[in-house]
């Protein structure tokens, strides 16, 4: 598996960092099964770090010559490290998901099936963390964060508003998952049955869909907040991105649209739509 090689990097590169806290709050609070940070592997991190501030408004802080901190209206939201790997390219998310104890977690996710990848290791700063590849191929990590977990709050526009797992084995992933701790429920707000929510402190954390059949492997797909899909979308192309149109793929409400970065990074922008008409949320 050639994103074994790209762990140890990220390792590297993020351990020298002025500051790696993924809040500046003073709360200390912890969320357990909440997605709390995500950090891009690139191959080319400026390039993309200058797309996502063109895209998305945030700001850019260059910690040192392999890691970039991206914040949004002065909001801590992701990190983008530098892809060393020789023989792997392009880009790739991964979401960290709050755990109250590293070491209880890595024994029951390796005991449920998952492969570890790294660690766990505890990086001075954001905490103890480690990533696995789940039973379904999917990628993740889980983090213990040292200055606690984001607060609860809604998603502002430019902010992560929600997390999805497109799994080429969805009941492979809700069985795994529900074996974790999280509550797997249907999704009310989709029309397919099928459409899953992971539920964890009365909040829905993350969602599991059937990925698409041009899909090569399971994977976290994060959601972006915007005002306008289309207007994002233009945008995107614009700074060099790309629209993905997936063949069979179709959004009733027009509120979703699925990008890459230059870089080859996926991400989905998405607009609050009010049932009665108009915007929702502002």
């Amino acid at each position: 598996m050639k994103f074994l090689l790209l762990v140890p990097l990220l390792w590297a590169s993020i351990a020298t960092a002025d500051t790696l806290a993924i809040t500046e709050g003073k709360g200390g609070l912890k969320y357990p099964g909440k997605f709390i940070w995500t950090d891009l592997v690139s191959d080319h991190p400026v390039k993309a770090a200058e797309f996502y501030a063109d895209l998305f408004g945030w700001q850019v802080s260059q910690y040192d010559d392999d890691y970039w901190v991206m914040r949004n209206k002065g909001r801590l939201v992701a990190g983008i490290t530098r892809n060393r790997a020789e023989d792997e390219d392009g880009s790739r998310w991964i979401s960290f998901v709050s755990v109250s104890d590293i070491d209880e977690t890595h024994a029951r996710l390796i005991e449920e099936g998952a492969i570890s990848v790294a660690g766990p290791v505890s990086v001075k700063g954001r905490g103890d963390l480690a990533i696995y590849v789940a039973p379904d191929g999917a990628v993740f990590g889980t983090l213990k964060s040292e200055a606690g977990d984001p607060e609860e709050m809604g998603a502002d526009i430019g902010d992560f508003v929600w997390i999805e797992l497109w799994s080429k084995e969805p009941k492979v992933a809700a069985d795994f998952y529900g074996r974790l701790g999280y509550q797997v429920e249907k999704n009310w707000a989709s029309q397919n049955e099928n459409d899953l929510l992971l539920v964890a402190g009365d909040y829905a954390r993350g969602g599991i869909v059937e990925g698409h059949p041009q899909q090569k492997n399971s994977g976290w797909l994060l959601y972006v907040r915007v005002d306008d899909v289309a207007s994002a979308m233009a945008r995107a192309e614009q700074l060099g991105g790309r629209a993905i149109n997936l063949q069979g793929e179709s959004n009733a409400l027009g509120n979703i649209g699925l990008l890459a970065d230059p870089t080859g990074g996926v991400v989905a922008v998405y607009q609050y739509v009010d049932p009665e008409g108009g915007e929702a949320g502002e």
